[in-house]
């Protein structure tokens, strides 16, 4: 989708990968065998971000609006992403969701999200890919 849509959609739109693989090093290993280079990665290590956002198999997508708010909760087949990421950067909710409120949000399993919690992981783990790097 980045390579695809990553003209248009610029910095608007950030796509992170989580991964629950055992350690940092197969991270770095599947991301390179894949050539996902676009998207971002981190590993999911001692984070509670699987609890936080409900995440009780994989693939799972969490798709977050324009105000911080969980648009979307759920398996990537379920949805068309591309034009759902394109409906929440208007600013408008998606359609056609299954709970019955019309969103992830109202859905008591998840916490609000916490942007700074979020900045601290993705630099903390940003630390250990470098540092995986620089020993290969």
């Amino acid at each position: 989708m980045l390579e695809h849509h990553g003209d248009t959609w610029g910095d608007k739109v950030r796509i992170l990968g989580v991964s629950i693989d055992s350690s940092s090093q197969d991270v770095v290993k599947h991301v390179n065998t894949k050539g996902w280079k676009k998207v971002e990665h981190f590993h999911r290590d001692a984070s509670t971000c699987s609890n936080d956002y409900g995440v009780s198999g994989v693939p799972k997508v969490v798709l977050i609006d324009t105000e911080g708010k969980i648009a979307f909760a759920g398996h990537p087949a379920e949805r068309n992403l591309e034009a759902d990421i394109e409906t929440l950067m208007k600013g408008d909710k998606l359609k056609g969701l299954k709970s019955a409120g019309g969103g992830a949000e109202e859905d008591e399993t998840f916490k609000e999200l916490d942007i700074a919690k979020v900045d601290e992981e993705l630099t903390n783990f940003e630390e250990k890919v470098k540092s995986v790097l620089m020993k290969n």
